[in-house]
């Protein structure tokens, strides 16, 4: 789908496919990410969420685009890849825009899975 993109966290959960994508959709309402498409038969859903994924010093990658996929280990565990896809036309933040940050973002998520 994405040519580039960027694996920024894991979280492996402790359950069916179906139950940890419902709970992905929860938590992500909950932590007020929008959600822009979500495939509950390809275990994947795209998010809307500003953030700096690569900063180089004078030179900063952002990414307002996170792709979640699905993986099932087996039938009583699932992975949530956590990829960032880079935005190379951005340059900056809009006043109106709220900055996130991705390891803490994906920090709450596992968090609010495993409750």
């Amino acid at each position: 789908m994405y040519a580039l993109k960027d694996l920024i966290g894991t979280i492996v959960c402790h359950s069916d496919p179906d139950t940890t994508f419902t709970k992905l959709l929860s938590v992500l309402r909950k932590l007020q990410v929008e959600v822009e498409y979500e495939n509950r038969d390809t275990g994947q859903v795209i998010a809307h969420c500003l953030s700096v994924f690569l900063n180089l010093v004078l030179w900063r990658c952002w990414s307002d685009t996170l792709l979640f996929k699905l993986k099932n280990e087996d039938g009583h565990r699932t992975i949530v890849n956590v990829y960032a896809v880079p935005n190379l036309m951005r340059i900056a933040v809009r006043k109106h825009e709220k900055l996130m940050d991705l390891h803490n973002l994906v920090e709450r998520l596992g968090t609010e899975m495993m409750a």
